[in-house]
């Protein structure tokens, strides 16, 4: 019995090889003609280093990591901005406009701190640049504008600090005081702002599924195609023998 189930199966995918075969190549050609189909995206991205005022041999950072990453991957941030035209033409015409997928913003993968990696992906790889760019100008702005009560703030905070640290009696407090304003001065003449920076440039590149990916689509098109073909076949013969 199992022979004769072995010699029919044979039978059946020999005497319906053209029908099977036809059937796989249609299969895999809608594979081929859809993966050529789909649109083309192109992803720009860069690393870029918070800025920072030198304070002696330290660095004071304008803004944590997590604040900036958090301000960046708002939605609203782009949509609100007369700056970030492209990058709200990117949301609008994204697909379901999901703006997750669009705009991103992380801490790169090997942890280091104060750096963030902006990424864009758009339909031209003209906006994608153009984005990433537009994000970049808008932190140099907002740092910009606020870097000189930044550096007020941290002025401040040192010198309380220092004053803390200090016990002094009444006599002695007015001269300490007169000596951590010298120092206050210092901080502001000493200290270097130096501005956010990109420090990788900004890669744009086409986004392509990789080779393993398309193989496996493919192959999964092929077994698709032989199962439809093989379904085919026994309609064919359970009809052939009816009649």
């Amino acid at each position: 019995m199992k022979q004769n189930t072995s010699e029919w199966f044979i039978n059946l995918v020999f005497l319906n090889l053209k029908l099977i075969l036809l059937t796989i190549l249609i299969f895999l050609g809608i594979s081929i003609i859809y993966m050529i189909k789909i649109p083309v995206k192109y992803q720009s991205n860069y690393f870029l280093e918070i800025g920072h005022i030198n304070y002696y041999e330290n660095k004071i950072y304008y803004q944590p990591t997590s604040d900036l990453i958090f301000k960046l991957n708002t939605e609203n941030f782009y949509k609100s901005s007369n700056e970030l035209m492209t990058c709200k033409e990117i949301i609008d015409e994204g697909e379901n406009k999901n703006f997750k997928k669009l705009i991103k913003t992380k801490i790169p993968e090997d942890g280091t701190p104060n750096i963030v990696e902006v990424i864009v992906t758009a339909k031209r790889s003209q906006d994608a640049e153009r984005c990433a760019k537009e994000i970049y100008a808008s932190i140099l702005k907002d740092e910009v504008e606020n870097i000189d009560e930044f550096i007020k703030k941290i002025t401040k905070e040192v010198i309380n600090r220092q004053i803390k640290l200090m016990h002094t009696d009444a006599l002695t407090k007015p001269k300490y005081i007169q000596e951590v304003e010298i120092e206050s001065l210092k901080i502001n003449k000493k200290s270097k702002y130096e501005k956010a920076k990109i420090l990788t440039g900004i890669y744009t590149h086409e986004l392509k599924e990789n080779l393993k990916t398309r193989s496996l689509k493919i192959f999964a098109s092929g077994i698709a195609g032989l199962f439809f073909g093989l379904l085919l076949a026994l309609i064919k013969n359970y009809n052939y023998e009816e009649l």
